[in-house]
């Protein structure tokens, strides 16, 4: 339902889609991503440096056992095995 009209609202212009925005998600939990510029320095890794995620991202990426990644790491093993289908 916010979807139908949040996009109702937007096609009757931006001034009346951002109130309607602003109605259905007062604390701007939810982003709209054509607002986001693919060149965003801001868009890495959170509280990590880049450098260190893509580490993770490799290591996940290897043959290591759940277990000693979520050791390591400080993650459950189920969190490293749904971050393990996206590396």
């Amino acid at each position: 339902m916010a979807h139908q009209q949040t996009h109702s609202e937007r096609s009757r212009g931006y001034d009346s889609y951002l109130t309607t925005a602003k109605r259905l998600d007062p604390d701007e939990i939810w982003i709209l991503l054509e607002n986001v510029p693919e060149d965003n320095p801001e868009a890495g890794p959170a509280g990590i440096p880049a450098t260190l995620a893509e580490a993770v991202q490799e290591w996940l990426r290897a043959d290591t056992q759940d277990e000693g990644i979520a050791v390591v790491i400080g993650w459950n093993v189920e969190y490293v095995r749904r971050h393990r289908e996206y590396a």
